[in-house]
């Protein structure tokens, strides 16, 4: 605080020196008897204005070339591919914008300076001129605001529309750092209830103990995530506003206390694939002299707090990790349930509000035993990939990859007698909403019938369309149109 109020100071001491100087030196002139030439004055001033300016200019564009490397790489998420074509496109009308006036303003200073061969001529009012410099900026920034509504509205979808495979993840900020529960096997949250007698130190949140879905819950020191997978944050906060942020998705999301908020998008990269997109950035590619390793070597995906929440805000920091389902299901494996690991504390709790664990329900579901399936040639990661089932633009039929994808399924699915498939059919944006709604329902109807050829019976199959309302990849590219077209299930 004493180094800002000294630089303070020494700031205003230098402006009051050149004020007196400045009077002195007209001072001086009043006594020789001199005469101010304005005009000469104004032509100078106008000239030093325009250097300045063009200066002013190189500097800009110098800082963008010399800052480049700090640019954010390639999205790794859907959403963030649409975000990022938004952003770029308002830093272009914007900049040039900027150019325009900023040029304008240099060149006006020394065009319309001060003259004796001229005097300034009284213009008050211009009804065309008006017209032209309200208009324009008001057409721009409407056609900024319906872009920008646009992916709003595909960011937040209604939750009717939500993925049947979705990861839902439990993400609860606080002064100084995140708290990440996963709902463990049952996919499942345990309930919490935000009273005294639930929220203690040792269970910040509330958590209901005495809910058997809670039994299994697991809290993350580190974000994991799976691609192509859809993954949604159920968002909150337990003391001041805090700000959940994953720039390399584009993705942000505050988190306000006592008022739940959530956000979802659809990871499309992992470390490794971004690392290896890192390799051609000379900044990324450069030694580390810590490590004598290239920097890109480092690179993580990282979770932040992007609201200044407080002197140690900067420390809201945590590892994000996207990894294929196989990993995913390995990592979940070594993660303890929160009950299991404190069970004596939590009954001791318990027994001293005369409360009672309720007991996890018998269930015959069997879940997938994949070290038996893969010995009968089934490819875990391969069922699991997001192209796995996808279809010809404004078709419904099966191709041969699609057919092999349901074959692993409907031997998946003679394995686990108990279990359930869900299908959700999906088109890109091609066409009239009502149609590719039609048409998603066709394709999630195609796989239903053919695992009922394979001998699995109809009411274990769940098929629904939902048309072009979830993209996972930009539309505007071939590439992405048919990553679009696709058909995701999950299983329960």
């Amino acid at each position: 605080m004493l180094n800002i109020l000294l630089t303070l100071g020494v700031i205003v001491l230098f402006y009051a020196v050149a004020l007196i100087l400045a009077n002195i030196v007209e001072r001086i002139r009043t006594l020789r008897g001199e005469e101010l030439n304005y005009s000469r004055n104004n032509q100078t001033h106008g000239k030093l204005f325009m250097i300045y300016g063009l200066f002013f200019l190189l500097m800009c564009a110098f800082s963008l070339k010399y800052m480049e490397f700090a640019i954010l790489p390639t999205p790794a998420s859907n959403w963030g591919v649409e975000i990022d074509k938004l952003f770029w496109v308002t830093c272009w009308i914007t900049g040039i914008v900027f150019v325009i006036t900023h040029v304008s303003l240099f060149y006006f200073v020394w065009k319309y300076r001060g003259r004796e061969d001229r005097s300034a001529t009284f213009f008050a009012h211009s009804g065309k001129l008006e017209l032209i410099w309200t208009s324009i900026p008001a057409l721009t920034m409407a056609v900024l605001v319906v872009m920008g509504l646009k992916t709003w509205f595909n960011v937040f979808p209604n939750k009717k529309t939500l993925p049947a495979n979705q990861l839902t993840i439990e993400a609860t900020a606080k002064q100084f750092n995140w708290m990440l529960r996963y709902p463990g096997p049952d996919g499942v949250f345990g309930k919490r209830v935000i009273s005294k007698e639930f929220i203690s130190a040792d269970n910040e949140l509330g958590i209901d103990w005495t809910d058997p879905a809670s039994h299994d819950d697991f809290f993350a020191s580190e974000l994991y995530m799976v691609k192509g997978r859809p993954v949604h944050f159920n968002l909150g906060a337990l003391d001041v506003l805090h700000s959940f942020y994953l720039p390399h998705f584009r993705m942000k999301m505050d988190c306000v206390p006592g008022v739940p908020t959530g956000i979802g998008f659809t990871p499309t990269l992992t470390n490794e694939e971004t690392r290896e997109l890192l390799k051609t950035n000379k900044h990324w590619a450069a030694i580390d002299p810590e490590t004598n390793e290239p920097r890109y070597m480092k690179f993580n995906y990282e979770l932040a707090c992007a609201e200044l929440c407080g002197k140690s805000h900067y420390g809201m920091m945590m590892p994000a990790h996207v990894v294929s389902q196989s990993k995913f299901d390995e990592w979940m494996k070594t993660q303890k349930p929160f009950y299991e690991v404190n069970k004596d504390k939590i009954q001791a709790w318990l027994a001293a509000r005369n409360l009672t664990a309720s007991a996890p329900e018998v269930s015959n579901h069997t879940s997938f035993n994949f070290e038996e399936v893969m010995k009968m040639g089934i490819d875990k990661d391969a069922v699991y990939e997001t192209d796995a089932i996808e279809f010809s633009s404004g078709s419904s039929e099966l191709n041969a990859k699609s057919k092999a994808t349901l074959d692993q399924l409907a031997l998946l699915l003679e394995k686990n007698t108990d279990s359930k498939i869900a299908l959700a059919a999906h088109t890109d944006s091609d066409g009239d909403d009502a149609k590719n709604l039609e048409l998603s329902q066709k394709r999630a109807d195609a796989c239903s019938a053919y695992l009922l050829t394979k001998g699995i019976k109809s009411d274990r199959i769940a098929a629904k369309g939902f048309g072009e309302t979830q993209p996972i990849a930009d539309n505007a590219s071939k590439e992405g149109k048919q990553k679009n077209r696709r058909t995701e299930f999950d299983f329960n």
